[in-house]
């Protein structure tokens, strides 16, 4: 099987890390009900894929601690953040290796898997499929897998101003066709449960949840928007998405819009995939 060549859209290590956070606290009870669905038990072994600096797989870590859980990104610069915290929190149970999502299969020969987290990766692959894939070759008998990704055509502005509402569906007209030109599915979470069922068929229940975040703080907002742009403003240049006027101009509409009061941003919804094998 070949493996594609895909790069992260946004940034990485420390500096992908604070804007992260930030959505990480506002959905905190969401990333709970996603962890309670995983259904541990003392003695499993789990799969964390592209964990980036662990901030979720060291919550699992510290809420399941008779559990052993695998940490696997590309990112050696995340994946040393992510040891880090685990050090920090004097967390025994979890392991974190530099590997490529498309590589995983590569764990067979160590590790097979009770349960396997997925969550904001798929979205950035060119071949998510050879992902889903690998993953049901790790997976025990009766194991189960817990995917959550977005739907880009989802996000949108809430405001009165009706200007406010164009400049915000440009904004989001134009990821998507960043990421159609870098060979990504932008609105993949839609279609998620079909990818699922494509390999697993009769052999697995496939359930799904679709949920979407109200971001109303201006650092949410910002988090969204324009610190997302500061990280990959370059990329819609170089992709000929937008110029470099068209660039400054979008960061000026967005900043503009976050700092209207009453203007609320929902964030891109996600659709969770819960498969649990017969």
């Amino acid at each position: 099987m070949s493996r594609p060549r895909d790069d992260y859209l946004c940034g990485v290590g420390k500096r992908g890390q604070s804007r992260l956070s930030i959505f990480n606290e506002a959905n905190k009870d969401h990333i709970n009900a996603l962890l309670s669905r995983l259904d541990l038990h003392p003695g499993m072994c789990v799969l964390d894929v592209a964990c980036g600096t662990g901030d979720i797989t060291c919550q699992m870590a510290e809420r399941y601690p008779d559990t052993k859980i695998i940490g696997i990104d590309f990112s050696d610069e995340q994946i040393k953040i992510a040891r880090e915290n685990a050090a920090n929190k004097k967390l025994l149970n979890v392991n974190f290796l530099v590997m490529s999502a498309y590589d995983i299969a590569q764990l067979s020969d160590q590790y097979k898997f009770d349960r396997i987290f997925i969550r904001w990766i798929l979205g950035h692959l060119k071949e998510p499929q050879q992902v889903i894939e690998s993953c049901k070759t790790l997976l025990k008998p009766h194991g189960m897998i817990v995917c959550e990704e977005g739907d880009i055509q989802t996000h949108h502005c809430e405001s009165a101003n009706q200007i406010f509402l164009q400049r915000y569906g440009l904004f989001v007209t134009n990821i998507i066709e960043l990421q159609k030109k870098r060979g990504i599915d932008a609105t993949i979470g839609a279609k998620l449960p079909t990818m699922f069922r494509t390999v697993f068929h009769d052999e697995a229940i496939i359930e799904t949840e679709r949920h979407q975040l109200t971001l109303n703080s201006i650092e949410q907002k910002e988090a969204a928007t324009t610190s997302f742009l500061e990280e990959v403003g370059q990329k819609f240049i170089d992709e000929n998405v937008l110029t470099p006027d068209q660039l400054r101009q979008l960061k000026s509409d967005l900043d503009e819009i976050i700092h209207e009061n009453g203007t609320t941003i929902a964030y891109t919804a996600d659709i969770a995939v819960t498969v649990k094998l017969r």
